[in-house]
């Protein structure tokens, strides 16, 4: 039986790429991983599937994918924002919490 209601997608897009992650059912009702990405202008890009077990187990691996992708766009924030600061001449300096 198809759950809909279980199916789950996300979507990201930093300047010039694109990266997607969906939790979802095949034909035989298994559950599937489907992560995308890739540059934007292009036609198509690169994907991975990963079948799972359980939906449980599907969720975690979305979940860490989703993790993944704001911890890179906040080091990729972090990193641009440095940039900008040293090519204005002022110091980069990054304070860690916990």
């Amino acid at each position: 039986d198809y759950q809909l209601d279980k199916w789950k997608r996300q979507d990201w897009r930093k300047h010039t790429r694109h990266y997607s992650c969906e939790v979802r059912q095949n034909l035989f009702g298994q559950w599937v991983v489907l992560r995308r990405w890739g540059r934007v202008s292009a036609f198509q890009g690169q994907s991975s599937e990963t079948m799972c077990d359980r939906y449980e187990q599907a969720l975690k691996i979305f979940d860490g994918v989703v993790k993944d992708v704001k911890d890179a766009a906040t080091a990729i924030g972090d990193l641009e924002t440095q940039l900008m600061h040293m090519s204005s001449g002022q110091s980069a300096i990054t304070t860690i919490e916990d």
